[in-house]
Order: C-alpha cells, then structure tokens, then sequence
C-alpha cells in the first residue's frame, strides 16, 4: 500500500509560497488624515446655521418655558445615540461585517439599525419622564406636558429617520472613496442631528 507522497523522490521540499501572496493597501500617511481632519471640522461650522435657527425662535422659548429644559436634552441624547450608531457602523465597515450599501446589507446593519431606533425612542421616554417630574417644582401644567411629549417624540422620530441615514450614507461613501470614515462620519452627522432638532 502506497502512502501519500511515496512517488516524491528523496530530500525534495515542498514549493515554496510566492513572496507576496496578497498585496497590502499603503494607510493613509499623516498628511492625508490631517486633511481629513479638517474637512471634517470646516462641515461643523454648518452648526452656525442650527444657532441662527435656534436665535430666530427665541420668542418661543418665552413662551415655553418647558423648551428651554428640553432642547439641550434633545440634543445632547441624539448626539449620543447617534455616536454609538457611528461608531458601530464605522467599525463593521473596517472588519467586513457592514457592507458600504444602505439596501441589502448585512444583518449586523439591519439590527445595528434596530437598536438604534429603539434606542432613540426610549430615550425619548426618559426625557419626557425626567423632565415631567422635573417641571413639577416649577408648575407646569397637562397642557405643558402634551405639548411637552409631542414635541419630544416628534424631534427623536425626525432626527431618527434623517440623520441616521445620512449617517450611514457619508460613512460607506467615505469608506469606498478611500476616506477614513472613523474621521467623517460622525461631524457630519452631528451637523444634521443638530439642525434637525432644532428646527423642530
């Protein structure tokens, strides 16, 4: 019975691999992550726009008062979710378990998304608790807290299903261009969250 390799002849080697079994993309030298870095920060200048909104409503904030309390929540909470989201995505694009496509993509997407939806609602929940509770040392009334929760509700679902997209998109467009999209994604997307609530 023959073994495997018996018809090799005596003190031959096995081939050895090419040199350069795969090419390796060059990273992005500091020249080019600079520049990227400051095309990042000159898209955050488009906040001046969210402060020449919000300087234009100031008459509202008079005449409720609630607003005042709840707009940097507004803020602050869609700039946390939407941090996770980036980040999350930002890092599948880099280990292949996010596709740079918005339609058909993988299920880590899919629930990616997910959760950030349900994320951004319980939030919103939070903040119409907390504030409630809140604006009971300072009487605020059923009507305040109606107006109070539709407000609230209707922001997180705008600024949900606008900056969320958009942020998915600037990340796989930067991803396939050859940009670091860990550098872009996420000035882009605190631009449009901002601008998002507060013209709501």
């Amino acid at each position: 019975m023959k073994t495997k390799g018996a018809n090799a002849p005596v003190g031959s080697r096995p081939p050895e691999p090419p040199s350069q079994p795969f090419l390796r993309a060059e990273e992005p030298g500091f020249p080019s992550l600079f520049g990227q870095s400051l095309m990042a920060q000159a898209l955050d200048l488009c906040d001046l726009l969210a402060g020449l909104i919000f300087a234009s409503f100031l008459d509202l904030f008079s005449r409720r008062m609630w607003s005042i309390v709840v707009y940097p929540c507004v803020l602050s909470t869609r700039g946390m979710v939407c941090g996770v989201f980036c980040g999350r995505i930002t890092s599948g694009l880099w280990l292949g378990t996010v596709r740079p496509c918005l339609l058909g993509n993988t299920r880590e997407f899919k629930l990616l998304y997910s959760s950030t939806m349900v994320l951004s609602m319980a939030a919103a929940l939070m903040m119409m608790v907390s504030v409630g509770l809140y604006g009971l040392t300072w009487g605020i009334t059923g009507q305040d807290v109606f107006e109070m929760s539709v407000a609230v509700l209707t922001t997180m679902t705008l600024a949900f299903f606008t900056a969320t997209p958009v942020s998915a998109l600037v990340a796989f467009a930067s991803f396939r261009h050859g940009l670091d999209p860990d550098i872009i994604t996420y000035p882009v997307s605190s631009v449009t969250s901002d601008v998002m609530v507060t013209c709501c």
